[in-house]
């Protein structure tokens, strides 16, 4: 009744992970071919795929080149970075989802929508709404017209709290 995450390091790590019915993937694995069986077993199982390409940023090509697959597929995709194995700004993150084919509404639906519907709740769903818990991200810039408005943040509010304010905002 849990979800069951993997932090594979081969293409067969991937492929053993999802015959035996894991939810989430942890990571790309550019240093090893993934098969179409792969990707294709992810959709079928429902499989999401959180790519931590900035972990690759010395071999991202392939890991861009899996990313892409995977949302061919119509596989799910949660955000992630990693954060620890890199560092906390996650800017870099949007730009190589990008260039693995995802504009800023899958990447914003990687950050909202997609965990909501696989972790939470009715009332936590990703989506504004009377009713809705929700924390709250003030962005500078558009994300729609480029992914890199994701990346100036003015302001934070979780559970009614503001937990971030640019001094500039």
């Amino acid at each position: 009744g849990k979800s069951v995450f993997v932090h594979p390091n081969t293409a067969d790590d991937i492929v053993r992970a999802l015959a035996a019915g894991a939810d989430v993937i942890a990571d790309t694995t550019p240093r090893t071919l993934w098969t179409d069986e792969i990707v294709t077993r992810a959709r079928v199982n429902g499989a999401a795929l959180i790519p931590t390409l900035t972990l690759w940023q010395q071999t991202a090509g392939p890991a861009v080149a899996q990313l892409r697959a995977w949302r061919e597929a119509d596989a799910d995709v949660l955000f992630g970075t990693d954060y620890g194995a890199v560092d906390a700004d996650p800017s870099p993150e949007y730009g190589f989802m990008a260039r693995g084919g995802m504009n800023a509404r899958a990447i914003l639906a990687s950050l909202t929508t997609e965990p909501a519907a696989r972790f939470g709740s009715p009332f936590r769903d990703g989506r504004l709404a009377a009713g809705r818990f929700a924390d709250i991200t003030v962005l500078y810039a558009d994300p729609i017209q480029s992914p890199s408005g994701f990346e100036r943040v003015a302001l934070t509010i979780s559970g009614g709290n503001v937990i971030y304010r640019d001094p500039t905002f």
